[in-house]
């Protein structure tokens, strides 16, 4: 079998390092040499992330910007220098097994790093699919090539380890009960914040919400509807930051706080996830935020059209897929009270289980 020195963890967004931040502390654990090599995607938020993990790290960053890549016009020039960045620079000369996750730039950058330094690739959340190679785009491309060019797949669901039968013989693969979120979800909630407050929490970033007009304008009645029905004592949008540049460009933040909405911009992970422990319910167009939420049992409403991932939340009556359906979202709303907010339980850790993969192959 062969053996590697060390790990390189290679990401650029918030939702990679969150939601592989308890198997880096993991891996510590076990004495595995871990590097992070980030692709400064989202360099100013992640920036507040880092800080937290508590043991020595190597750690190289490509890209000298200061701020989030927010928009497609920052991140075509911001892809390319580090694509070229990756391919003109020097090899790694330690054999090193190369941790990708998901499904985004920062990804299939993480592709090419791998190869070109020859490393054994795991790739994190494999096996999920739209069944549409245009929807989300270019997430859908980018799962596919991600799991193409991996050595060591891990699915997290029982769906998405039959969308990799294809290659049962070919490469390692894997299976976890739950995402690796789960694992930093219960390592940063709160147990003194147990209160339960009447309040809707709204995070809303997607391209098709943010950049569509006539879905912006959309979101924005839905909540001014929710606000004069008085359904929650308050409600709060964290934003990012593309997010609060197209509201002020469309004037929409000065209406949201002549409604009494709050908007704010995010907050760090351990913050944010127990503003979101002690909310009455949970509107979100994100895949991370829908996730935790449901292991939380926190009411969620997932804004956007209904897709074949969605199988995941089809048993559990505490979400709504709105497919933006204002009378469905209203109907929702109406019926929280009446909804339980149980909590998901899971004996093992995801993140375990990949650590203990790793481990066999390291040369301690």
């Amino acid at each position: 079998m062969d053996k590697y020195s060390k790990v390189v963890f290679f990401f650029g967004t918030k939702g990679q390092f969150i939601k592989t931040y308890h198997l880096l502390n993991t891996l510590n654990s076990k004495n595995v040499n871990v590097e992070l090599v980030d692709t400064g995607q989202h360099t100013e938020t992640i920036s507040k992330e880092i800080s937290n993990l508590n043991f020595d790290f190597k750690y190289k960053k490509y890209g000298q910007n200061k701020t989030d890549i927010s928009s497609i016009k920052e991140m075509i020039p911001w892809f390319l220098k580090t694509f070229f960045k990756i391919i003109f620079s020097k090899k790694d000369k330690e054999r090193n097994i190369c941790i990708i996750h998901g499904d985004t730039a920062s990804t299939l950058l993480g592709i090419i790093w791998g190869k070109k330094n020859n490393s054994k690739i795991l790739h994190i959340e494999s096996g999920w699919r739209s069944e549409k190679i245009f929807q989300p785009f270019p997430e859908e491309i980018i799962r596919q090539i991600s799991e193409r060019f991996s050595d060591i797949l891990v699915p997290d669901g029982k769906v998405q380890l039959k969308n990799l039968a294809k290659y049962s013989l070919s490469k390692k693969i894997v299976p976890i009960k739950k995402n690796t979120i789960y694992d930093t979800l219960l390592n940063n909630l709160d147990s003194k914040q147990d209160s339960n407050l009447n309040k809707l929490l709204i995070t809303i970033h997607r391209t098709e919400n943010i950049y569509n007009k006539k879905n912006l304008s959309n979101l924005v009645d839905i909540i001014e509807m929710i606000k004069n029905k008085e359904f929650f004592d308050e409600i709060v949008w964290y934003c990012h930051k593309p997010t609060l540049q197209i509201l002020r460009k469309n004037n929409y933040e000065k209406l949201l706080k002549q409604l009494g909405v709050n908007v704010e911009m995010l907050l760090t992970h351990y913050k944010f996830i127990n503003a979101v422990n002690t909310s009455k319910c949970v509107l979100t167009d994100g895949g991370g935020v829908a996730q935790e939420a449901s292991f939380l049992g926190v009411p969620l409403i997932i804004w956007r059209t209904k897709i074949k991932t969605d199988h995941q939340y089809q048993d559990n009556k505490n979400v709504l897929v709105s497919n933006y359906n204002f009378k469905d979202t209203i109907s929702f709303i109406k019926s929280i009270r009446s909804h339980e907010k149980t909590k998901t339980e899971v004996n093992e850790s995801s993140s375990e289980i990949i650590a203990d993969e790793i481990e066999k192959l390291i040369v301690n």
